[in-house]
């Protein structure tokens, strides 16, 4: 996962009831490249399209190098023009992503955030996620609610014993929000990374899959309900 930490999240319509305060984790290259969509019944506030490079790569690239952003995303990939990206991006889904999801908001349509898992291990039964909300989407709830269906996409459809979610010691909300949402502290580096005149530890979170039936899969039922 980059080491990227994940955000929260903000206005989505009206205030949605998440899991005890929220998620902020943060992480088969063909698939994550072809369009398709997870879209659930009308009261479902977020929409997962799978990521389409031509279609989503100019609001990722500018989401992604946004300074306030990049510093957590991708603080050590160097690209300086949209067509650099695109190739940069193309790379990651042949060689890292596992499954790539643009997420939307279901009343206007516009995208809210992504979240991906990468690093999988099938012989092992893990992989690592990301999950980044918009700063104009942060504080509803709603990187909760798609950390809670992405965390049961995946579990779903693989072999997977557990998910790892990496966080900066500074991302004080984020690890927060993993703790109350039932991630459980792993390990820890530390003086991983330089930031802001100090080293700062990175967490390792984790998953199991019996804890995201304990704790997140009846949100994911909730707002996802599957046929």
């Amino acid at each position: 996962m980059n080491a990227s930490p994940d955000n929260g999240t903000k206005g989505i319509g009206a205030r949605m009831p998440m899991p005890d305060g929220g998620i902020e984790a943060k992480d088969t290259g063909q698939r994550a490249a072809k369009s398709g969509s997870t879209r659930a019944r009308s009261h479902t506030p977020l929409v997962f399209e799978k990521l389409c490079i031509q279609r989503h790569a100019p609001w990722l690239y500018r989401e992604m190098m946004d300074p306030s952003n990049r510093y957590l995303i991708l603080p050590n990939v160097h690209i300086n023009t949209e067509v650099d990206f695109e190739a940069w991006l193309l790379s990651q889904c042949r060689g890292n992503y596992l499954e790539f999801y643009v997420v939307h908001a279901s009343d206007t349509g516009k995208p809210v955030g992504f979240v991906y898992a990468y690093d999988y291990r099938p012989d092992d039964g893990h992989c690592r996620i990301c999950v980044h909300i918009a700063h104009g989407y942060r504080s509803t709830g709603a990187g909760a609610l798609a950390a809670a269906h992405f965390i049961g996409l995946l579990f779903r459809s693989y072999p997977l014993r557990k998910v790892y979610s990496a966080v900066y010691g500074f991302n004080t909300a984020s690890l927060q929000g993993n703790m109350k949402a039932g991630f459980v502290e792993e390990a820890r580096l530390p003086e991983y990374r330089y930031y802001e005149g100090k080293y700062w530890d990175l967490v390792l979170c984790s998953m199991s899959r019996e804890a995201y039936q304990g704790r997140l899969a009846r949100y994911d039922e909730r707002f996802f309900p599957r046929a």
